[in-house]
């Protein structure tokens, strides 16, 4: 590198530098989580099979054998394909939106004026960043909307261990649910209809967010929506 790409690498600022960090840690926790489980259970899948094939069953009971040898295996598999699964998406999930939240705490206390009163019932933190959206333009519309029916699909995992019927926004949520690419609803566990997570959901959110965040961050620096660096 010459001196002047070194010395323009050295002082052109990184914008989110934190919040960026924050977003690759969660795209590595859930490559390594979901490498882990695929792994985990081929491995269980197999202990389970020949579990089933060692089953043995008094001779009056035999007609239950095929049965219990099923059941064996398919409860490995749901192990990992309900239980499991879910519950690391479901903290890749959380871990996602507070990183967020996090990034709209930092970027309300460099507003260059007061941030506009928030209307009753909207979330913080989707408030700021519909501000700060109005601000460029509205460019960033499509990543925001997305953001706030995340934070709807977060707070019924939150708050009623993603449990849809009963949700005190159960209506909102059902629209939210359907309106993010990876995210839909479940009736394979033993607990009713609940919020389920594809892989790759919230790392696709991750990396957007790796993008659009920073990009946010330079803009309102740059239009003085942000007050300027001592």
């Amino acid at each position: 590198m010459t001196p002047e790409e070194i010395d323009r690498l050295l002082n052109e600022p990184i914008y989110s530098w934190d919040v960026s960090s924050l977003l690759s840690g969660i795209v590595d926790f859930l490559a390594f989580s979901e490498r882990n489980l695929s792994w985990q259970r081929r491995r269980e899948v197999r202990r389970a099979q020949q579990e089933a094939a060692d089953l043995e069953i008094e001779p009056e009971d035999a007609y239950f054998l095929s049965q219990a040898r099923a059941q064996i295996i398919e409860s490995a598999k749901l192990r990992f394909d309900i239980g499991l699964s879910q519950s690391v998406r479901y903290a890749g999930l959380v871990a996602f939106v507070t990183s967020i939240e996090w990034c709209s705490r930092i970027f309300a206390a460099l507003l260059s004026t007061p941030m506009p009163k928030r209307p009753n019932g909207k979330n913080e933190v989707v408030h700021v960043f519909e501000h700060l959206n109005g601000k460029v333009g509205g460019r960033l519309t499509g990543e925001v909307d997305t953001f706030r029916q995340v934070v709807i699909i977060r707070n019924c995992v939150v708050h009623s261990a993603g449990l849809v019927k009963n949700d005190k926004y159960e209506t909102e949520l059902r629209q939210a649910i359907a309106s993010v690419k990876g995210f839909g609803l479940s009736t394979e566990g033993f607990v009713g209809e609940t919020v389920h997570i594809d892989e790759g959901a919230i790392d696709a959110l991750a990396r957007s967010a790796l993008s659009w965040v920073p990009a946010l961050d330079k803009e309102c620096w740059e239009n003085g929506t942000f007050k300027r660096r001592p």
